[in-house]
Parts: structure tokens; sequence; C-alpha cells
């Protein structure tokens, strides 16, 4: 019995589908592994944002304020290359120190501003951490000491708003004279090689100490005792 080969035809069509396997088998691979990187992009991000609002949630929580001077809260909008970013900084408390070999307390000056690279336009949030120390001038404690470090890169949006019982602002300075009642956070940051952005959105509110009471309610208790001292006086002059 003579034997029976593979034909030309059945050899070509077996390749073209050889060749089809292959090329769905290359295509789901790289879909794969394309979800794969995203997913781990989007992940690395949400932690990237995630550790910008639990640091900024913990500064602000520990908020220090002093009854005598005041409290240090201020925050103004600063231009970095053709949008305008929050310059916020504010006094806390911190149980560790800066520096172990060197004597510094519990309060501590942070500062969160953004950094703009000229050449790659890469928005960076910057943190600076500084001690306290009694003895120097405002403007030279604002300014210098400390250490600054990067904390979060790719930034494409970084907004604080503050709401004093009345309405929201987009800025907070020291004339104000009082604590805002709520901080509200919004942060962004994405990839250079894709669009991907994830974003998280903190509301905080600002306590009040024992005895601290706003600019309002004092106006509002002189009012009061001016309309009771006037009260009385009316009714002294009936009695006459």
């Amino acid at each position: 019995m003579k034997e029976r080969g593979f034909t030309l035809i059945e050899i070509m069509v077996a390749s073209a589908i050889g060749a089809v396997v292959a090329v769905v088998a290359v295509a789901t691979m790289q879909s794969v592994v394309a979800a794969r990187d995203k997913c781990a992009l989007i992940d690395s991000l949400n932690g990237e944002v995630n550790y910008v609002c639990e640091l900024l949630k913990r500064d602000l929580q520990n908020l220090y304020r002093d009854r005598e001077n005041g409290s240090l809260l201020e925050s103004q909008m600063q231009e970095s290359g053709d949008a305008l970013f929050p310059s916020f900084r504010f006094f806390t408390i911190k149980r560790n120190k800066l520096r172990f070999d060197e004597p510094e307390g519990d309060v501590y000056q942070v500062h969160y501003f953004i950094k703009l690279d000229e050449e790659t336009q890469k928005k960076t949030l910057m943190y600076r951490c500084a001690p306290v120390i009694a003895g120097l001038e405002e403007e030279e404690e604002m300014s210098s000491g400390g250490i600054m470090m990067p904390v979060s890169e790719n930034v494409s949006q970084f907004e604080v708003s503050f709401y004093d019982d009345k309405q929201w602002h987009e800025e907070w300075v020291e004339d104000n004279g009082d604590l805002p009642e709520l901080i509200e956070i919004t942060f962004s940051c994405g990839a250079d090689e894709s669009r991907d952005i994830v974003s998280r959105n903190v509301l905080l509110n600002i306590p009040r100490l024992s005895g601290e009471v706003s600019a309002d309610d004092s106006q509002q208790d002189v009012d009061e005792n001016e309309l009771l001292s006037g009260s009385k006086n009316e009714g002294a002059a009936f009695e006459d």
C-alpha cells in the first residue's frame, strides 16, 4: 500500500491557521501585559495620592495653636508654569524629631508648595519641615532651615480651600485673625506615559479649643453686652 503525504494546499492551510493562532496569542498576551502595567500604574498613583493626603491630614489634625500669639495658617496662590497652585504653610506638632543630635521641641513649621521643572514642565509637590526655634525672627524662621523633600511628582491638581462659616476662600492669610472651620484639599497626579489621573478629596474640620471664640462670636458678645447695658440704663431711668 502506497503511503500518502500532505499536499501543498494542506500545508499552506495549516500554516495559515498556525499564523492566525500565533497572532491572536501574541495580541492577547500584549493586552494582558498592558492591563497588568496599567493596574500597577494606577496602584502606584493611588499610593502616592493617599500618602500626600494622609500626610496633610495628619499635619492639620495636629495643628498647633497658641492662645496668646495666635496660630500660623497661611495659604497664598503662586504661579507655577501655566497654572496657579497654593503655597500652604502652618505650625504642627510632631512627636518624632528631625535631628536627633540637636535640641528641638515638638512644634514644627511645615510648608507645601509646587516646584516646576523648567525643562520637562513636570510639577512636583515639595514638603519642607523645620523646627520652630525660639529667638529667631519670623521671616528667617519661615524661609530657611529644616528638611525639604519631594513627596509627589507629575502633579496635575493641588487645591486648598477654606470655609469661614460664610463662604469658601482659595487663600487664607494671617490677617484673617482666626482659623477656618473647614479645610478642603483636592490632590491629583498622573504619569507621563499615560493619561491616567488619580484624584482624592479630603475635608477636614478644625476643632475649636476650649474657650476659643471667633471674631464674629466676639463681636456678637460685644453687641449683646451693649444691648444689655442699654436696657439696664433705660430701666434705671424709668425707676427714677
